[in-house]
């Protein structure tokens, strides 16, 4: 299912989790092109947001009919409710919806998946995630 906020209800929400200067910056940064790479797979919103110093920040949103259930940023911030890289991220949604990329969700597409793809891919991640190697391989062995 498709989730949709809005704009009221999203500029309502945007107030209520951040602070008047991450909401100002978030809404230049979203202005001058600093969000890219926007992707909705249901209901998970996700964006690559330009940081000040030119790094770029991962931001997750997941909504819900009643509004976002959580929000999250790979940048440091931790003050004052959202940062302005999730403010971003948001205003894109409002003001941009028709450039967000629709993709399946992550349940969509592993179901497509067979069980030996299904165990190719297990096995890759895990490999390529060496530290959960020895403690997947320590749960399985214990059932």
């Amino acid at each position: 299912m498709s989730i949709y906020l809005n704009s009221s209800h999203l500029e309502t929400l945007i107030k209520a989790n951040s602070s008047p200067e991450s909401r100002q910056r978030g809404r230049v940064y979203c202005e001058r092109g600093y969000v890219s790479h926007v992707v909705k797979r249901e209901s998970l919103l996700q964006a690559s947001v330009e940081g000040s110093q030119g790094e770029d920040y991962s931001v997750n949103i997941y909504l819900s009919s009643q509004g976002i259930e959580s929000a999250s940023c790979t940048c440091p911030y931790n003050w004052d409710g959202w940062c302005k890289h999730i403010i971003a991220t948001l205003y894109y949604y409002q003001f941009y919806p028709d450039n967000i990329q629709q993709r399946p969700s992550l349940e969509q597409l592993l179901t497509s998946l067979n069980q030996q793809q299904l165990y190719n891919l297990i096995v890759k991640i895990v490999t390529d995630i060496g530290s959960y190697h020895g403690n997947l391989c320590r749960k399985l062995a214990r059932g």
